[in-house]
């Protein structure tokens, strides 16, 4: 009786801890919102928390432009993240792409160039420690370089072809 009894006290407590797992697993991240403008958490809002993925939370994002700049902020503002980690994928079967990622005061910077609209990509945040954080993500297109529009471009002074 007595073991039927902690049966009955442990699936009571511990069934909503484990049926709250999402953003812990790639197949369960958060989705951000529609990124054609820059979306930013309350501070503290999002935690890296869990028991089920060593720490990482994770969040998902249709493209809505070519580049990126993910920003996660810990401890400096309010957060107890420390050394935030980001990184990005292009599925939950670790396509891991490269990006450049900077760390600054518990504040950790992604930019990445070269996404495709309308494909879903996948961040991974985790640090040093378990804690919470804020969230700021800008999906954006990057100014063109002189000479790849029309205002800059180069002109051609004869009519070889060019290799």
């Amino acid at each position: 009786m007595k073991k039927l009894l902690l049966l009955i006290i442990i699936t009571i407590f511990v069934s909503p801890i484990v049926k709250a797992q999402d953003g812990y697993k790639c197949a369960t991240a958060f989705d951000l919102p529609d990124l054609t403008d820059t979306y930013c958490s309350a501070i503290g809002q999002y935690n890296n928390s869990n028991i089920v993925q060593a720490g990482i939370t994770w969040f998902k994002f249709t493209a809505a432009r070519t580049s990126l700049t993910v920003i996660v902020s810990g401890a400096s503002i309010g957060g107890t993240l420390q050394t935030p980690t980001i990184k990005l994928y292009t599925d939950c079967n670790t396509q891991f792409i490269g990006a450049l990622s900077s760390n600054n005061a518990n504040i950790t910077t992604l930019h990445a160039e070269q996404l495709t609209t309308g494909k879903t990509y996948y961040l991974a945040v985790s640090g040093q420690n378990l804690g919470s954080f804020k969230l700021c993500v800008n999906n954006y297109y990057t100014d063109p370089a002189d000479g790849e529009d029309c205002a800059t471009a180069l002109y051609l002074e004869n009519t070889n072809d060019i290799q």
